[in-house]
């Protein structure tokens, strides 16, 4: 079963940025941000920190293929010695809700982010490539791992789906969400809460009733696949890694799955290290809306929520934040 962590995220400084609505965006890939120049351009003009700059760096003239990649380091460089981004002082999870009207329809998505580590190698369906997304390292086919090697950090988390029949995994987000939340809403105005969670005895339930579980993967296999290889690369330069190097776990949006469990395993060919890869969103038993690969329905992952640094000592660690 997958390992779960907590993290000390880095995040937008809200003394700096007086909404997190203007610095997030939608998720880079193929059909979302980074293909769409109009939005680019909407998210450069809405915020000078906008996330669409470390994820989808638009190109100026001149431009050497790789400098837009290190103009997103830069900038991340930039925001936190201007303290717009701030480190936390101790890991943590976030509790999240979002809400909003889909098609006419009020719907809701709340779950967990968290740190999950990321499995071995081993081949999945298809060869080890799901129907309809292909891996590979160039921003035109939307993979993240530029960025992330620019940047040493995950924007956007994948989205994961897991079974609950006691409760105890998603039963007390609804309290937890009760109080003061961060918020930020999306392009389409749906409302994103959060709240960071870093009491232990909470963290520990948590994370250890997560790792007991098989989680699917049901958004985000080309973000999976750069985690994975943004590991082996570190792996290739520094040797094996100690086993809570954060380069070996990917930033993770966790879900309440609908299915039994024995129904939930019947519809994959396999399991590779506690996740079940390869799978859709229409074939685990969310609601017709649910499902940000579809394009319109929730879970949606913003990315610039939370920063996932994925290395041990953050090359920008001088600026901690107390919370």
């Amino acid at each position: 079963m997958p390992e779960t962590i907590p993290f000390a995220a880095l995040r937008y400084n809200l003394d700096h940025v007086s909404s997190l609505t203007d610095v997030v965006a939608p998720p880079e890939g193929p059909r979302d941000v980074a293909r769409d120049s109009a939005t680019v351009d909407r998210l450069y003009k809405r915020h000078p920190a906008n996330v669409v700059r470390v994820i989808a760096n638009r190109s100026e003239p001149g431009d050497e293929e790789h400098e837009r990649f290190e103009r997103a380091g830069e900038f991340i460089e930039q925001w936190i010695s201007e303290g717009v981004l701030k480190r936390d002082d101790s890991p943590a999870i976030y509790a999240f809700r979002q809400s909003g009207s889909i098609g006419g329809v009020r719907e809701e998505c709340c779950g967990w982010l968290v740190g999950v580590r990321i499995g071995e190698r081993q081949a999945t369906r298809r060869g080890g490539v799901a129907e309809g997304e292909s891996t590979g390292e160039s921003p035109e086919d939307g993979s993240p791992l530029p960025w992330m090697l620019a940047t040493d950090l995950a924007c956007t988390p994948v989205v994961a789906s897991c079974v609950d029949p006691d409760g105890r995994l998603f039963g007390p987000i609804d309290g937890i969400l009760s109080g003061p939340s961060v918020q930020a809403a999306d392009v389409d105005g749906r409302i994103h809460s959060q709240v960071r969670v870093d009491d232990p005895a909470i963290v520990k339930t948590i994370c250890d009733s997560i790792s007991s579980r098989t989680l699917r993967l049901v958004e985000g296999l080309r973000r999976y696949e750069a985690a994975r290889d943004y590991r082996d690369r570190v792996r290739k330069l520094s040797g094996e890694l100690p086993g809570d190097h954060p380069a070996n776990f990917v930033l993770t949006m966790l879900i309440e799955e609908k299915l039994k469990a024995e129904e939930s395993l019947e519809r994959d060919e396999s399991v590779v290290d506690g996740w079940l890869l390869g799978a859709n969103c229409n074939a685990v038993g969310l609601p017709e809306s649910v499902g940000a690969s579809d394009g319109g329905g929730l879970p949606l992952p913003l990315a610039g929520l939370v920063f996932y640094p994925l290395v041990t000592s953050f090359r920008f660690d001088a600026n901690v934040a107390s919370s």
